[in-house]
């Protein structure tokens, strides 16, 4: 009897101390990276607008931000077969860092060379064209006017380039530099003058014509000078490219976002390509992800960049998807 008393005493108080570890033990989150690529996908269908078009005639639209485009009559072919009757037209407007960090469109430019550099957009236009299930092209080339650029100096013009990128509505690439008809030249859209900013201000705004639906972006290379270096994020435990996404944003820069897309394994931080971040300015870090179906970001805001900067990144916390456009619509 004894040493039953005596066993039994020794479970009950393993059991107990068991149970006080358990308690004591910190849950960690289980981020779901298809959970955060369905959301980024999700927000690019909901965001874009539809409209129809009579292919005989031609006409124009008009979207919420301000983008015009004109399509010509007879313009739509399938398969290279002009077509006729209604025709279903998608269109996404992205104009600021806000909407380009919501859908997951950062304005990251590829090199001919290969090598990687932020641009400062004007603006991130996507126009698709479709009969029934049928994915439309053009025969005859649609003209596009940008909705205002808040970069744009109405005493100082100059044309902007024009970048795209190949990929559908849910699965984009990244931008590079166009030269739709092969003459060497790069292609560029025209600045022009409207009234067409804020309360009707004159402001700036750009006019091209295209013959490639999908994706386009108006843009210039951010050339930097001075002393370049290569950033790395370490995010919290337990965060990899398999479940988060890191961005950068460019305090002072309404229109620029770079999207860390290079894991480093041995390290376990997030970096970028090429080492083309300038030392000496500020920049916001944002990371987000999904936990059980939430929205959750983690910011480290006005950072001045050092040599071979590391930042360190806080846990993330939950957060919806308004309030986060409105965190980053309000950074410096």
């Amino acid at each position: 009897m004894k040493r039953s008393s005596i066993l039994i005493i020794f479970l009950l108080i393993l059991g107990f101390t068991s149970c006080k570890k358990r308690e004591n033990e910190k849950v960690m989150p289980k981020p779901d990276g298809v959970a955060l690529e369905n959301f980024y996908k999700n927000q690019r269908m909901d965001n874009a607008q539809n409209f129809t078009i009579d292919a005989n005639n031609g006409g124009t639209l008009t979207g919420d931000k301000g983008t015009k485009i004109t399509f010509p009559p007879n313009a739509f072919a399938l398969n290279g077969t002009p077509v006729t009757g209604n025709v279903e037209i998608t269109l996404l407007e992205i104009y600021d860092r806000a909407s380009m960090l919501i859908n997951n469109m950062p304005t990251t430019g590829v090199r001919p060379n290969g090598d990687e550099e932020t641009l400062q957009s004007a603006g991130e236009i996507f126009v698709e064209a479709k009969q029934g299930n049928n994915i439309l092209e053009l025969i005859e080339p649609m003209h596009i006017e940008s909705a205002f650029d808040p970069n744009g100096d109405i005493n100082n013009l100059s044309p902007i380039q024009l970048f795209k990128a190949e990929g559908e509505l849910d699965e984009p690439g990244k931008w590079q530099e166009v030269d739709e008809n092969s003459d060497g030249v790069n292609d560029l859209a025209e600045p022009m003058i409207g009234h067409n900013g804020p309360n009707g201000a004159a402001a700036v705004y750009y006019a091209f014509d295209t013959q490639e639906l999908g994706w386009t972006n108006l843009d210039r290379w951010y050339n930097y000078t001075g002393q370049l270096t290569t950033l790395y994020v370490d995010v919290p435990d337990g965060y990899d490219e398999t479940n988060c996404e890191v961005f950068v944003l460019y305090e002072g820069e309404p229109t620029a976002l770079a999207r860390l897309d290079v894991y480093d394994t041995n390290q376990e931080m997030f970096t970028e390509h090429f080492g083309k971040l300038p030392v000496g300015i500020n920049i916001h870090v944002l990371m987000t992800t999904m936990i059980d179906g939430e929205l959750h970001y983690s910011l480290k805001e006005s950072v001045t960049t050092v040599p071979n900067h590391i930042e360190t990144m806080p846990d993330p916390q939950p957060t919806t998807q308004q309030d986060l456009l409105a965190i980053v619509q309000n950074l410096p």
